[in-house]
């Protein structure tokens, strides 16, 4: 029986990664997870992109979204709405995870496996 290396594992972890990731090359353009992280760990990310320390939370996050999108799409709901603000050359960009156009009603999804107080 053979064991796979734990750095291959982690290597194959931060690929996943790098792919959700939206592209950082256009410095006109900042994504609103940018803004509200730790933007010393946003330049970084740009400046020399490195694997999250949280990345297997990080893509359980993901993939409790994509679990959700049938069901909400179902309902009525948008799913992953891509949103953007524009001023002065910049764009400022995002999306929203849910948005039920009749009802004008945004949902977030936060997944964690200790909510805050």
């Amino acid at each position: 029986m053979s064991y796979v290396d734990v750095d291959f594992i982690h290597h194959i972890l931060c690929k996943a990664f790098d792919y959700s990731r939206y592209s950082r090359n256009n410095n006109k353009v900042i994504f609103v997870t940018e803004v509200t992280q730790c933007l010393r760990y946003s330049y970084f990310y740009r400046v020399e992109p490195v694997c999250s320390p949280t990345v297997v939370a990080i893509l359980l996050g993901a993939l409790g979204h994509r679990m959700l999108k049938d069901a909400l799409e179902e309902y009525g709901f948008v799913v992953e709405r891509r949103v953007e603000y524009r001023s002065n050359g910049i764009v400022l960009r995002g999306s929203i995870d849910a948005y039920h156009p009749d009802l004008n009603l945004v949902l977030e999804f936060k997944f964690t496996e200790e909510p805050p107080e």
